[in-house]
């Protein structure tokens, strides 16, 4: 095979000019020629030649794309690198000072142990938490809203409300010739449209800038039957929402910071069957402003290496809220205004009308049902401050009689409330009620019905029905531990 390739070399220099391999000729070009020849002459033997060529090409296009990703990384990641590289010279640089002013060798090798610590053992959740200044910079999300509802739902002539998805009863509408629904109308210098409005809630929305389909959803609401304090607690209380929330599966606090009231949360969320459950990874941090009466919750997704993901559940990844929390007349008096922002990725693909549905009906559902659970706390907390007062009441009746006549037995008292005390003290018969006819037996009932502007109570469903009965169960057990 080398004689034949050197033969054809030699008489490609008999009877070719010269000029035919001259500068103007790629070497491509060149390579092209040899090989159509080969082919003509030898077509036996060009086969490795041709497949040279074409892992020549593929190595080259390769090459191309390494250095087109490899690019592609270095842009996005050299900010995180130049954070980290100024971080680690701050960190050098403060423990090169402290190391000048230790002249102990004791205290230097403490130090020295802490400085190697501090770079090799990095809490990873500590990165992705909440900052307070991002905190403070949603304590005035309520005056947006204001303008907000002037601006998309109001009408510029008579100043009355106009109809968003539906007409509520009690508000004043706009009678103006030609008015026209705000739904999902865009007013200039506003990103929002008006979605949904119940008697207590207005919702807007805006499309996701990067992810087609997908909403961010804005909330203004007001609840004149329980307090600010209510209201937060209701959110923060981890135990608790595992009675009132049928939706939540497992809910449970991953990590704990009690210095800046941050904690990563764990929670899975069931879904219909034909779908997987969803589960959440997510870092909350609030804080309360009692000069201005004025609270603010935020959540975001994370990491964290104590918690992978799960076979079957799908992990959101894409999902943060922010809520700002007032109290009109003060944090703990009935009447609260809050406006929430949030948005998350379920990762799966639904209808339009589907989408639309499910928000129409899943926001406000979910609201009402921590209004409700919080109407709950607070009638639980008048009736264990009217147990706590009975007991003492008791307790010195009892001191008493005893000291009259030491040969008396007399048998504690379980019950010592009855529903008119309850009445009294500003509670509902309806939500709590403990009889007091028979002191060996207690009887606690709690209101189904989720709607406050009605007083005939609506009939529950079987999953609400299951609720309230733990949460009944839960009543229970508290008054008994106030007596035991």
């Amino acid at each position: 095979m080398n004689g034949k390739i050197s033969h054809l070399l030699a008489f490609r220099n008999q009877h070719h000019t010269p000029t035919r391999f001259n500068s103007s000729y790629s070497q491509s070009a060149q390579l092209k020629f040899v090989v159509e020849k080969l082919k003509r002459e030898f077509p036996n033997t060009t086969n490795f030649l041709l497949n040279a060529t074409h892992r020549l090409e593929y190595f080259r296009t390769l090459q191309k794309g390494f250095k087109m990703i490899a690019s592609f990384i270095g842009r996005e990641c050299s900010p995180i690198f130049a954070q980290r590289a100024f971080r680690s010279y701050r960190m050098l640089q403060l423990h090169s000072k402290l190391w000048s002013y230790n002249r102990s060798p004791v205290s230097k090798k403490a130090l020295l142990s802490f400085v190697i610590l501090s770079f090799c053992h990095a809490n990873k959740s500590l990165k992705q938490s909440i900052e307070e200044e991002e905190l403070n910079n949603h304590l005035n999300d309520l005056e947006f809203l204001h303008e907000l509802t002037e601006a998309t739902v109001v009408c510029p002539g008579c100043k009355d409300r106009l109809v968003v998805d539906k007409k509520i009863a009690g508000v004043e509408y706009c009678h103006c010739p030609g008015a026209k629904s705000a739904y999902n109308r865009k007013i200039d210098g506003y990103a929002w449209v008006p979605f949904v409005e119940t008697p207590d809630l207005l919702v807007w929305r805006q499309p996701h800038p990067d992810l087609p389909g997908l909403f961010i959803y804005k909330v203004y609401g007001y609840y004149d039957d329980i307090s600010a304090e209510d209201f937060l607690d209701v959110q923060l209380d981890i135990e608790y929402r595992k009675k009132w929330d049928d939706s939540a599966l497992q809910l449970e606090i991953v990590e704990k910071d009690k210095e800046s009231k941050s904690e990563v949360i764990y929670w899975e969320m069931q879904w219909p069957r034909m779908f997987s459950n969803r589960d959440y990874l997510f870092t909350r941090r609030h804080t309360v402003d009692k000069s201005k009466d004025n609270m603010v919750i935020m959540s975001r997704a994370m990491t964290h290496p104590n918690v992978p993901e799960r076979k079957g559940v799908h992990r959101v990844t894409e999902y943060w809220s922010v809520m700002q929390i007032r109290g009109p007349r003060g944090l703990s008096q009935p009447g609260v205004e809050f406006g929430l922002t949030y948005f998350d990725n379920p990762g799966v693909s639904l209808p339009n009308w589907l989408t639309n549905w499910a928000a129409m009906t899943g926001i406000p559902d979910f609201l009402e049902k921590q209004r409700h659970a919080a109407r709950i706390r607070r009638h639980l907390a008048t009736v264990k401050s009217i147990a706590v007062s009975s007991q003492s009441t008791y307790s010195d009746n009892k001191k008493t009689k005893k000291s009259n006549n030491p040969n008396e037995q007399s048998t504690p008292s379980l019950a010592l409330i009855s529903s008119s005390s309850i009445v009294e003290a500003g509670g509902n018969k309806n939500i709590v009620s403990i009889s007091s006819s028979d002191n060996s037996s207690e009887n606690i009932n709690s209101n189904n019905n989720l709607n406050t502007s009605t007083t005939t109570p609506s009939a529950p469903n079987s999953q609400q029905e299951g609720k309230n009965e733990l949460l009944s169960q839960f009543f229970k057990e508290q008054i008994l531990d106030v007596h035991s």
